[in-house]
């Protein structure tokens, strides 16, 4: 019976709030977590105001583009990779313009690669609710895939 009463205990101090045994809370959000980085994102972008990201952090709806409000902004550029610069523009919407790092061997190939991936990153699978995404309204000036593709051969 004494074994009974000690582990009654035991798991009554366990439910207790702030027991010993409590879950650990992430009592900030993101955007206060960035701004204590000192770090910007997208959605820091005032109108009209353009920042760089180093690769891409894309989802799609219905074949439609997004890019997530808090990707955050790059403070230099990939040498390897693509670098966007992104401007934001009225209407919860943004412009992007895909340039390659010094040393990137083939624009083309990493973007097939970029959308690739991001065509298969369903925005509402991912919770990316439309509160939390930018629409892409076009990438190097080009409003579909087809027409990038076109222009970079």
């Amino acid at each position: 019976m004494h074994r009974v009463g000690v582990f009654h205990i035991v798991v009554v101090a366990a439910l207790l709030p702030g027991s010993a045994l409590a879950q650990f809370v992430l009592d900030q959000t993101p955007k206060q977590l960035r701004e204590a980085q000192g770090r910007l994102a997208i959605e820091d972008l005032a109108i009209e105001e353009t920042g760089l990201t180093a690769g891409g952090d894309f989802c799609t709806e219905n074949d439609e583009l997004f890019v997530r409000r808090s990707s955050l902004l790059a403070s230099e550029k990939l040498t390897y990779g693509v670098n966007f610069r992104i401007t934001r523009k009225q209407g919860d919407a943004v412009t992007i313009e895909a340039v390659p790092g010094e040393k990137l061997e083939s624009l083309r190939d990493s973007m097939l690669t970029t959308f690739r991936v991001a065509s298969q990153l369903k925005c509402h699978v991912f919770n990316i609710d439309p509160a939390s995404r930018f629409k892409v309204r076009s990438v190097n000036g080009s409003k579909s895939l087809s027409d990038l593709l076109g222009k970079l051969k």
